[in-house]
């Protein structure tokens, strides 16, 4: 690495870490230990386990049941949490922003505080990045419309949710509002945890651009099933 440099004063092994490597090893720590507290969160407080017998929780398949579901409100509301979304976001966004500038839009309700966060953060950069965001249901009153807030034409959007897949309803959902409006997807989108794990493929091909879902967990990060849960929590 660059930032390692040989001194004939260093101790063992003769390397010494300069300024740039320190500031480098700390942030990776503190970006750890934030990452490590919001899955902890997650796994602990945001994900509703039942037995796998258990029909508590109807699917919404006719007729079936989830083991296990997750609520990532209480995080998204927590202003820490948000906080260290954010910084990830941007973290590997504003270099792509000033190549080629995006705006962002998410479904109703999951995804607002997190763009709420990326804007006020954005703002606090000097980005000037639009968003809006996407009604599950046209309104029956009024405009009828289905989107909230005002698209910039011609200027791909980023998606952002709480969590998607390449079966999410919601990500079709938007998918097919930005197409009845006339707006292309960015070649990312930006979600919490994707539903699937580490080695599935992540690229999805729409009719408006295929884009690669980018996120901060997996499925492999958490302890899904009740069963495991409860063998953890006795260890």
């Amino acid at each position: 690495m660059d930032a390692i440099v040989k001194s004939g004063t260093a101790g063992v092994g003769g390397f010494v870490s300069s300024p740039a490597t320190l500031n480098t090893e700390f942030e990776n720590k503190r970006t750890f230990w934030h990452r490590e507290q919001l899955r902890s969160f997650i796994d602990d407080r945001c994900i509703r386990r039942v037995p796998k017998d258990s029909k508590e929780m109807p699917s919404i398949m006719p007729g079936q049941f989830y083991w296990w579901q997750f609520y990532l409100r209480e995080a998204l509301l927590d202003p820490h949490h948000l906080l260290f979304i954010s910084e990830q976001f941007w973290k590997a966004y504003e270099p792509r922003f000033h190549e080629q500038p995006f705006q962002l839009a998410g479904a109703e309700q999951a995804s607002l505080p997190i763009i709420t966060a990326l804007l006020m953060a954005g703002a606090g950069m000097g980005l000037p990045v639009n968003a809006f965001s996407i009604r599950k249901e046209y309104k029956t009153y009024g405009m009828g419309n289905i989107i909230e807030g005002r698209p910039t034409p011609d200027v791909p959007v980023v998606l952002i949710d709480d969590l998607t897949s390449p079966q999410h309803r919601t990500l079709w959902h938007c998918v097919r509002v930005l197409n009845r409006a006339g707006l292309k997807l960015y070649p990312h989108i930006f979600v919490l945890v994707y539903k699937g794990t580490q080695l599935e493929s992540r690229q999805i091909a729409t009719s408006i651009g295929t884009v690669h879902v980018e996120s901060i967990f997996t499925l492999d990060d958490f302890t899904l099933t009740w069963e495991d849960y409860q063998a953890k929590a006795k260890t």
